[in-house]
């Protein structure tokens, strides 16, 4: 999927709704105002109201989502994702706040999608994850602050009993972030992405370092 252009058809807000949600700078994501740009190299994602009209003319396939809430759209995306990369697994990187969470969704090594949600909507995400046949893990990052460890205890016993979960001291991801220093700085460019979201990805991509947490 790395290096792969998806090209969006459809309505505009529902463009810029996935624009908020998707690392663009990774998967190239961009608009097209009409089938004649369609190439069978890019991923295409098509807004549900033109399924039809465009099911007519298109001669490339296509993925449909529809103008859903956040969760869904998210759940959906990541799953025309691992279609495409033949990839099922997906690492869920958390960095608890006191009232929300940073997440960033990482396929086959690539950040994919980003949000800041509650503890009620993370749980909802991974759901349908799942329904979706997708491997989810999660990775949470915790520290020693009592309102975010408090939290992160809360994410732990809520989805440590569906999918495999691993804890990082945030404190040893440090020399981490040094390394995913140029990632995050290209992550960060174009300013729809919060400092909780980049720590989520770094916290993702070191799940191979991290901690089986066990419930």
């Amino acid at each position: 999927m790395r290096n792969r252009k998806i090209l969006f058809i459809g309505r505009w807000k529902l463009y810029e709704k996935i624009r908020r949600i998707v690392f663009e700078d990774v998967l190239e994501l961009r608009y097209a105002s009409s089938e004649r740009e369609l190439d069978s190299n890019m991923i295409v994602i098509v807004d549900k109201a033109l399924e039809r009209q465009l099911a007519r003319r298109a001669r490339s396939r296509f993925d449909v989502v529809d103008d859903a809430d956040l969760i869904e759209l998210m759940a959906e995306l990541a799953h025309v994702f691992s279609r495409h990369s033949l990839c099922r697994e997906v690492v869920i990187g958390v960095d608890p706040g006191p009232d929300s969470s940073g997440i960033a969704l990482v396929q086959c090594g690539i950040p994919t999608l980003h949000a800041v949600v509650s503890t009620h909507l993370l749980n909802r995400l991974v759901k349908l994850l799942l329904e979706r046949g997708l491997d989810v893990t999660l990775c949470v990052g915790v520290s020693g602050g009592e309102k975010k460890t408090s939290l992160s205890m809360m994410v732990l016993f809520s989805l440590g009993r569906e999918v495999p979960l691993y804890v990082i001291n945030e404190r040893e991801t440090k020399y981490r972030r040094k390394i995913f220093r140029h990632m995050r700085q290209d992550l960060a460019r174009r300013g729809n992405v919060t400092s909780h979201e980049l720590d989520a990805v770094v916290y993702a991509l070191s799940v191979d370092s991290a901690i089986r947490f066990k419930v």
